[in-house]
């Protein structure tokens, strides 16, 4: 073995020199069949040679085969820089544009090559702006380069396709939530006519894109007040109207549905119960939400953010929690049912998994959730460790509580609709009280259960 070793290194050798070897001319070799008693003799002078021989060819091959792989390299480099000439000048933006790692550069782009920018760039140029932008350094209101931005996207959103349309109305809803940028009326009455044309495409409008679409109408003002706008203006509000196009985009979708595409869309409609009601009702009036439900059923890909977030939409919005009641696994939509893997139960289990998790924010929620749902607290009885889980939470996080800490992104606009310190002390407080009713009221219905067979027993009459 260690000789035909040498003859193939060997064989390698000429190959790369060139001198026209290859290795099906070396000469065969035969190899010793495994029971021959030569395999374990001592080696010979020859085979000792061929030995040096192949470690000498091994070692100068080896600078060889490093040269071959800085070609290979070299090559590669060539063949993206041909490739990168013969991209049209719009794809080379739109690298330029992703490429940017700062506000002032998207927006010094935008003003020098703004007259070139096609549907993509522009959608490009909003979403790779709400990241970078930073709101203590970067004035955007006061940036007439920004003012430029948003005429281009006037101008172009009737060109986006579903994708650059959710893309630009999420990355203007971060602009305006957490950047401090305005988002004018046109800009935003343009961009929700695409959406609400789009919001029919079964094959372009995917969960992630409806989830942020609902999303930035919760945080833009403008964008609620378009939508709004568009729904007074249809001919059928009833059942042609911008809510019930959303909604039906969004149950059209929800089979697709991960744990974040759950969380976001009935965090949206949480959100839009307040400042919309006519949004839950359009929702409602769909079967939006037994689709979510069996969504939230089938997801296993929670984290502490998506499942806390559901977990409080479940307690905001009445007929998301229908949904989790009815429609369990034995068929008989009976929510206490020990057998039944109903919604409720997916999400307690969800709790009990990322508790460890868990800050302030998602303690308070889940535990709020507890209080006003009793479903969920009966849920949460029947997975091992769950309460114990939830409980611990909260008492890892009491000075966070206490202090009114919430996690935020480092460059969140403070004083927009920030918490006073006390909300979630309070909203603690009101949780545990509503669970140690529910107790309370647990324990008296099985006191009166136990009474009734008692007294049923004794007067059953002997045999």
């Amino acid at each position: 073995m260690r000789r035909r070793a040498g003859s193939l290194a060997r064989a390698l050798l000429r190959r790369a020199r060139g001198d026209g070897a290859s290795v099906a001319r070396a000469p065969p070799r035969a190899l010793a069949p495994a029971s021959s008693p030569s395999r374990f003799l001592v080696p010979s002078s020859s085979s000792s040679r061929a030995d040096r021989g192949a470690s000498a060819s091994a070692s100068s091959f080896a600078p060889r085969l490093r040269g071959f792989a800085a070609s290979a390299r070299a090559l590669l480099r060539e063949h993206r820089d041909t490739r990168a000439r013969v991209l049209s000048p719009e794809a080379r933006l739109n690298q330029d544009i992703k490429a940017c790692r700062a506000a002032d550069d998207v927006l010094t782009l935008v003003a020098r090559h703004g007259d070139r920018f096609n549907h993509v760039n522009v959608a490009t140029a909003v979403n790779v702006l709400c990241k970078v932008t930073d709101a203590r350094r970067d004035a955007l209101n006061d940036d007439a380069r920004y003012a430029r931005l948003l005429s281009l996207v006037r101008a172009r959103c009737r060109e986006f396709r579903t994708r650059e349309a959710a893309s630009a109305t999420h990355g203007l809803g971060i602009l305006f939530a957490e950047k401090g940028a305005v988002v004018d009326a046109d800009a935003a009455d343009a961009l929700v006519k695409v959406v609400l044309a789009h919001s029919a495409s079964k094959r372009d409008m995917v969960p992630q894109a409806i989830a942020n679409v609902l999303n930035a109408i919760l945080k833009t003002d403008a964008f609620l007040r378009a939508v709004r706008r568009a729904n007074a203006n249809a001919v059928r509000p009833g059942g042609g109207g911008a809510w019930a196009k959303l909604a039906r985009a969004a149950e059209r979708v929800a089979p697709a549905f991960n744990a974040h595409d759950v969380s976001n869309v009935t965090h949206a409609y949480a959100g839009l119960r307040r400042v919309a009601p006519e949004a839950l009702e359009a929702a409602n009036a769909t079967g939006l939400w037994r689709a979510v439900a069996d969504a939230t059923r089938r997801c296993r890909d929670w984290d502490a953010q998506s499942i806390s977030l559901t977990t409080d939409a479940a307690k905001k919005v009445d007929g998301f929690a229908r949904a989790l009641d009815v429609g369990d696994a034995n068929g008989d939509d009976d929510a206490d049912d020990a057998n039944d893997d109903d919604g409720w139960l997916a999400l307690a289990r969800g709790v009990a998994r990322h508790a460890p998790r868990f800050h302030n924010q998602h303690a308070v929620l889940v535990l709020s959730a507890l209080g006003w749902r009793p479903q969920f607290a009966r849920a949460m009885s029947r997975v091992d460790g769950g309460w114990d889980a939830a409980l611990a939470s909260v008492e890892r996080n009491l000075d966070g509580i206490e202090s009114g800490r919430v996690e935020r992104p480092r460059d969140y606009v403070v004083g927009r609709k920030i918490k006073k310190r006390t909300h979630e002390v309070m909203k603690t407080l009101d949780a545990i009280a509503r669970i140690q009713a529910q107790r309370r009221h647990e324990r008296q219905r099985r006191a009166e259960e136990d009474e009734e067979e008692v007294v049923g027993g004794s007067m059953t009459p002997p045999r």
